[in-house]
């Protein structure tokens, strides 16, 4: 099969740096422990509010940008992750598909735990290889801190959450990439799943099955010296080895009988927790964001589900990846800022994606105050603002998150808040900026004629937001509108 080419690049890390020793306040689990049992010092989580689709999301969109390509590139969306957003109505690939607006692009998932990038890769470069298939986007993504309770000693200690993209084309790239291939081996057997939630707040319980180190070992070995013989290379050949974070001991073992020279094995991430199918994408973003590959290199994937399942991919670098000057200091010790592996640019629509994603908290606790504080109408924090870097998508996503919110605990109750004596605060629901601007010289000449009203002050909590529940916004700001006059 043809190779295809390595267009662009991007990642996504968390800023949250958890060492086993705050883990161990929470479980009680020793942190020496940890590291001789799987070798993990530490891992990176995110807040309550990211999800995988979040952190995919921010790196694919700067993967997007150093390939030079437009919404309308990309045929093919592949997200590989183990901790979806959801199981319905819409796949973790579709809500990322809808927040870049990638209109052409078909979109589908890969759960298969770890190995699932290499899959995805494999997957690409077979639809690539179609007539109408130019430039795939494949993401590993995992947001484990979701789905998990970190005060479970069973698995709270293996894995942490990240993501990493990489842009495929047919015939432009930093690189190319060979057919990925994969193996089983060993008899199939049982694998216990995670078992139901008792509802929407409890824990999921994670039972594990792995294979034991020396089968890793043994595993990894085997695949590695497959890719060699497909390529036709030696291990001297090779700049750098990249694997899934299995057992640390079992990988440099492993380097050391296959005569691995020194340095060749990347090991910046063996000793942080699992990022399953987010690894291998994320390593190379990594010796890209770091300037260590040049023209010529030779660098080999290999994956791993850590039971049966095996594989990798071979790349042949034809350029250093252009790639800007990142701060990786926390990288290296198995984490990195967001914002240190984006551009400004970037970083500030991030900025502005999470502040959108945080509503749905916001407002519930708004209305708690309200309630706690005693205000004379029941009410809800509404906010003046308009949006100008969120797609409509992302849009409708919130605003059914937000509605779910509002029917569940305020049942849609009206919606002016009195947050101090004769002060105000009010949160517009509109359409668009001209919208929002004329409704808020309405009600501020409305509420000018409220006594004892001395002072008026429409804020923006959110200026990245337009959101009107359950309908229009002329129709719902009717009903604010007689309300104030009814007070006035």
């Amino acid at each position: 099969m043809k190779r295809v080419h390595i267009r662009g690049i991007g990642a996504a890390l968390p800023n949250r740096v958890v060492p086993n020793e705050t883990l161990s306040k929470l479980n009680g689990i020793e942190p020496a422990w940890i590291v001789e049992r799987t070798g993990i010092e530490r891992r990176t989580l995110s807040d309550s509010l990211e999800k995988s689709s979040t952190l995919a999301t921010t790196a694919a969109r700067e993967a997007l940008e150093m390939a030079g390509l437009s919404n309308g590139d990309i045929d093919l969306l592949v997200l590989a992750t183990s901790f979806p957003d959801s199981v319905l109505p819409q796949s973790t690939a579709g809500v990322v598909k809808d927040r870049l607006q990638l209109s052409r692009a078909v979109a589908l998932d890969i759960g298969t735990p770890a190995i699932g990038f290499v899959m995805g890769l494999q997957l690409a470069q077979q639809y690539l290889g179609l007539s109408g298939f130019e430039n795939a986007l494949v993401i590993g993504a995992e947001c484990f801190s979701s789905f998990s309770d970190l005060r479970d000693r069973r698995t709270c200690y293996l894995f942490g959450d990240g993501a990493a993209a990489m842009v495929l084309s047919r015939s432009k790239g930093f690189a190319t990439i060979s057919a990925p291939f994969l193996s089983s081996a060993g008899p199939a057997s049982e694998v216990a799943p995670a078992t139901d939630a008792r509802g929407l707040e409890a824990s999921y319980s994670l039972p594990l099955y792995h294979q034991p180190r020396e089968k890793l070992q043994a595993g990894f070995e085997r695949t590695l010296g497959e890719l060699l013989k497909r390529e036709g290379l030696e291990p001297a050949e090779l700049k750098f080895v990249l694997p899934q974070q299995i057992h640390s001991a079992a990988i440099e073992r492993a380097g050391r009988k296959l005569k691995l020279g020194r340095g060749v094995l990347f090991g910046e991430l063996l000793h942080s927790a699992n990022l399953l199918s987010a690894t291998l994408p994320l390593s190379f973003y990594h010796l890209a964001a770091a300037h260590k590959l040049e023209r010529g290199d030779r660098v080999v994937l290999i994956g791993t589900d850590g039971r049966y399942l095996w594989g990798g991919a071979a790349i042949s670098m034809r350029a250093r990846p252009a790639i800007g000057d990142r701060d990786l200091e926390g990288f290296t010790a198995g984490a990195a800022h967001v914002a240190g592996l984006m551009s400004s640019r970037q970083a500030e629509a991030e900025r502005k994606f999470r502040a959108v994603s945080e509503l749905p908290a916001v407002l519930t606790e708004e209305v708690r105050k309200a309630e706690l504080f005693g205000a004379s109408v029941s009410t809800v924090f509404f906010t003046l603002g308009h949006q100008a870097r969120l797609s409509r998508s992302t849009m409708e996503q919130m605003g059914r998150e937000t509605r779910l919110i509002l029917s569940r605990q305020i049942r849609r109750r009206d919606l002016v808040v009195e947050v101090a004596p004769g002060r105000f605060a009010v949160i517009l629901p509109n359409q668009d900026a001209a919208d929002a601007r004329r409704i808020a010289e309405r009600l501020k000449g409305l509420l000018e004629r409220l006594d004892p009203v001395e002072e008026i002050e429409i804020r923006a909590l959110y200026d990245t937001l337009t959101y009107c529940p359950g309908g229009r916004a002329d129709s719902y700001v009717g009903e604010v509108v007689k309300k104030l006059e009814a007070r006035a």
